[in-house]
């Protein structure tokens, strides 16, 4: 009843429905992979955007473009990506479409330089999985950078031992028909897990910089390949700021360069801008 201080004439409509529910996240997942760098001690770790992920375990390198075949006026036509590691792919999807609240827990080592540590199926452990049981929150857990793994069977025991979550187990790519899913797991906790299958072709802006493409095999309109971002494939900029640019040393002059790069030279932007409109299979 309210405080009425005044004489008058009041209206006080009194609610028949109860109070409302609050809302509670019900699907918390947790992402098991390799990442740039690792908080202290390496626990499970609650994340809530891609940039408290960044911030807690880097950025690292997850893809490379491996191919690139462009056409006379420079625009690319095909691109190819080398990808590794898919966790922080699997992120940026996650909150694309909506996620909020998971947690990451990253295995292997650390090696601290941008890179990510190689994908090892002994990285998946018993006693991995025995931390992951310690925690209630989580409801689903993720693999990403395992499709197909040989532990999947183990993960699948993880989930029917803890009976308060599932697992989404990654096919392999090329993998069509799940027959090589159906070598890794037995018949024990099939109803606690879901395989996630055909893979998507999503286009997502690259991050890749222009030294990240030295590796990269370019295939021009006339048939003949050029290795990395040379002097002579971005042959509208001084040759010096393509070569400080790309240069595998980093630093303020790399930085600027690349900077200089972006801005001035017309064929780059129209690499960059095929690139990242190229799907990539996730």
């Amino acid at each position: 009843m309210s405080n009425y201080t005044i004489p008058g004439v009041y209206v006080e409509e009194i609610s028949s429905l109860p109070p409302s529910v609050a809302a509670v996240a019900t699907a918390i997942p947790v992402f098991v992979g390799y990442t740039a760098r690792q908080p202290a001690d390496n626990p499970p770790t609650p994340i809530k955007n891609l940039l408290e992920f960044r911030e807690v375990f880097g950025s690292g390198q997850d893809l490379t473009a491996s191919d690139v075949r462009l056409g006379a006026d420079g625009s690319v036509v095909e691109a190819v990506f080398a990808v590794t590691h898919y966790l922080q792919l699997a992120l940026r999807l996650f909150y694309a479409n909506g996620g909020g609240l998971c947690y990451v827990k990253s295995i292997g080592t650390s090696p601290d330089d941008g890179t990510l540590d190689t994908v090892d199926e002994g990285d998946i452990t018993t006693a991995l999985l025995d931390e992951l049981a310690t925690y209630d929150d989580p409801t689903i857990v993720i693999f990403p950078d395992h499709p197909g793994s040989a532990s999947y069977d183990a993960i699948l025991q993880h989930c029917a031992d803890t009976k308060d979550r599932v697992a989404i187990l990654d096919v392999a790519f090329g993998d069509y028909d799940g027959s090589e899913l159906r070598n890794h797991v037995g018949t024990e906790g099939l109803s606690y897990g879901a395989a996630y299958t055909p893979w998507l072709r999503c286009v997502l802006p690259k991050e890749l910089a222009p030294h990240q493409f030295a590796a990269t095999t370019f295939t021009l309109s006339d048939g003949s390949t050029v290795t990395g971002l040379t002097a002579g494939l971005l042959s509208d900029l001084d040759p010096a700021v393509v070569n400080a640019a790309t240069s595998g040393t980093p630093g303020e002059a790399r930085d600027l360069a690349q900077a200089n790069l972006a801005r001035n030279s017309t064929i780059y932007r129209h690499i960059v801008r095929g690139i990242n409109a190229a799907e990539l299979p996730l």
